[in-house]
C-alpha cells in the first residue's frame, strides 16, 4: 500500500523520479461525471456495453507502465513530427526537454528511455496519469486520450482507480492467455511481426 491506502505491486528497483507539478485530476475533489458514472455502471455516450472486454486493449496498454522504448521508435516526436521540423504539440514540455538529453538529434537511436520515467521500476497506474498529463513516450500511447470519450473516459478511470485497473488488467491477461493460436496450416509463424510471410 502506498500513503494513500492505493495497492501497488512492486517489481523491484523502488519508484524513482518523482512528480513536479500536482496532476489536475489530484486537485479535484471529485472525478469528471463520466467517470463517476463508468463506476456506477452507466453507459458514457457511445458507448452502450463497456466493460473489461471491451477494454481489454485499453487495460492491456497500462503495461507500459513498465519497460523502455529506444530512442529511434519516438525521436519523430521530438524533432520532426510530421514533417514540421518541431516537436508534437501533445508531447509535454517537461518530458520533451528530458527526451531531448537522452536522445540528442544526431544520435544513433538504440538509446533507451523508460516508458514510464515517473515509476519504471513499479507496475501501477502512473502510465495513464502520464497520459492526461501528456507525458507519454510513444505516440500510439498519447492518442489514447483523444482517440475517442469513452477512451479517454476509460484512461481518466484508471489513473484514478488503480485497483480497477489492477483487476481489469489481470482479467484481460486471463482471457489473453486463453487466445487459440492458429495451428499447422491454419496459419504461419511470421518471420517479422510487421508483415506475412513470403512465399518462396
Amino acid at each position: 500500500m502506498d500513503a494513500e491506502g492505493r495497492a501497488e505491486m512492486e517489481c523491484g528497483g523502488g519508484k524513482k523520479g518523482r512528480v513536479e507539478r500536482e496532476p489536475h485530476y489530484r486537485k479535484q475533489r471529485h472525478p469528471p461525471a463520466n467517470v463517476q458514472r463508468l463506476d456506477a455502471g452507466v453507459p458514457v455516450p457511445e458507448a452502450r456495453a463497456v466493460g473489461p472486454r471491451h477494454g481489454d486493449p485499453l487495460s492491456l496498454a497500462g503495461s507500459h507502465t513498465l519497460g523502455l522504448a529506444r530512442c529511434t521508435t519516438f525521436k519523430p516526436r521530438i524533432y520532426n513530427h510530421t514533417g514540421t521540423l518541431r516537436a508534437d504539440p501533445e508531447f509535454g514540455r517537461e518530458l520533451l526537454v528530458r527526451s531531448r538529453i537522452h536522445c540528442p538529434r544526431f544520435g544513433h537511436g538504440n538509446q533507451t528511455l523508460a516508458l514510464d520515467y515517473q515509476s519504471p521500476h513499479r507496475f501501477d497506474n502512473y502510465y495513464f496519469r502520464n497520459l492526461l498529463e501528456r507525458k507519454a513516450l510513444l505516440n500510439s500511447d498519447q492518442v489514447l486520450t483523444y482517440q475517442s470519450p469513452l477512451t479517454r473516459a476509460l484512461v481518466t478511470k484508471y489513473a484514478y482507480d488503480q485497483p480497477t485497473f489492477f483487476a481489469h488488467f489481470a482479467a484481460s491477461m486471463i482471457r489473453m492467455g486463453g487466445i487459440r493460436p492458429l495451428t499447422g496450416a491454419a496459419g504461419q509463424v511470421r518471420r517479422s511481426c510487421r508483415a506475412i510471410n513470403r512465399v518462396r
